[in-house]
């Protein structure tokens, strides 16, 4: 085997993905023109343009660096109180138990909070999501979209009062909120739509996506992409922070533990809601049902993105970090296409998910 037939447009494409913060924007542009020139005598385009799309992006990529080292402010964070002293008694919740609560309410006031008056927080990501399925259901109207459309907002709107209904009725029956409240209210949203999920997928013609590979390759293949394509996220939409600014004041579900004190038994049902029965939800939800119905009248990669895109507004208050979910949600996409099965994306989902709980444990 020759030099150069070793160096195919795939090979090159996959290498020059390793240039992740330090883009190597001249070996990008020349594989560009000479995979360019090559199309021109094979007439197979496709890797050419995905050689573009690489170096058009990694000299976003490149900008955005430059801009974060000399021009750009580091975005805002937010600010955690100062730490008790350490001979100070631990009043953190959860200190004196994972169901104690921290502050007293009444029971009307639990159930008001959650059911009767929510705040635009815990409404916004739901109304995003309905606002874009409904969008959706224009692009494919004339493939009968309110078959799948009215069910699909039933089992988000149930999924969303079950998890308020259990936060606000553990609420009432401990006599306030504790730790052990938002656990509860995770567990049962994800069981919800894990449960509405299944039946949904169920009801949606599984097409054929992408050719489909073999599941280690794809595995593999989804943590490359992974580790090469969500840095690039990362740095563009930080060299962005000022306009996307507002989006600071959130943050992630794991900042509503920040200041807990979880223990074992709180750190276990967080990886059990949060790295088991949330993937396998969402991914039923998503990858079972969303892309399926949406690859039915769009292109393979139209139908990646829009469901990745839709998976990325119900993390709208992950605030800058959204961009993570956007990128994930774009590469468990592929890893549904590519396999032609749910099993692989609930097991990277499940693994990311594990990752950030722990290290979230551990820092903290």
């Amino acid at each position: 085997m020759t030099l150069a037939s070793r160096f195919t447009e795939p090979r090159v494409f996959h290498l020059l993905l390793l240039g992740v913060f330090v883009p190597v924007l001249p070996l990008t542009w020349g594989a560009w023109m000479w995979s360019r020139r090559r199309a021109r005598i094979t007439g197979a385009h496709q890797w050419s343009r995905r050689l573009l799309a690489l170096a058009l992006v990694d000299t976003v990529v490149a900008l955005a660096v430059l801009s974060l080292l000399f021009i750009a402010p580091t975005p805002h964070r937010l600010v955690r109180d100062e730490p008790t002293p350490i001979d100070a008694r631990d009043t953190r919740p959860g200190s004196e138990g994972l169901f104690t609560p921290n502050v007293a309410l009444e029971p009307g006031a639990c159930v008001s909070a959650e059911l009767a008056r929510p705040d635009s927080g815990t409404l916004r990501p739901l109304a995003l999501a309905v606002g874009l399925l409904a969008l959706f259901g224009f692009l494919g109207r004339r493939h009968r979209p309110l078959r799948f459309l009215i069910p699909a907002v039933a089992v988000f709107a149930l999924a969303w009062f079950v998890g308020g209904a259990a936060r606000a009725g553990s609420c009432a029956a401990l006599g306030g909120h504790a730790p052990g409240t938002f656990l509860l209210a995770l567990l049962a949203h994800g069981l919800a739509l894990a449960s509405g999920g299944w039946w949904l997928a169920r009801r949606v013609d599984a097409v054929p996506i992408l050719a489909p590979l073999a599941a280690p390759r794809v595995v593999a293949a989804a943590l490359y992409y992974t580790i090469t394509w969500v840095p690039r996220a990362f740095v563009v939409v930080f060299a962005m922070g000022g306009i996307v600014a507002w989006l600071a004041q959130t943050g992630t579900p794991l900042d509503a533990f920040a200041d807990s004190t979880l223990g074992v038994g709180g750190v276990l049902l967080l990886l059990l809601g949060g790295a088991f029965v949330g993937p396998f939800a969402e991914e039923v939800f998503f990858r079972g049902a969303v892309l399926p119905w949406l690859a039915g009248f769009t292109r393979p990669w139209v139908a990646i993105t829009l469901s990745s895109v839709l998976f990325g507004a119900l993390h709208v208050h992950h605030g800058l970090a959204i961009v993570g979910p956007l990128a994930v949600g774009m590469i468990l996409g592929w890893a549904r296409a590519r396999s032609d099965g749910l099993r692989v994306p609930i097991l990277l989902h499940a693994a990311f998910n594990a990752a950030s709980i722990l290290v979230f444990v551990i820092l903290d």
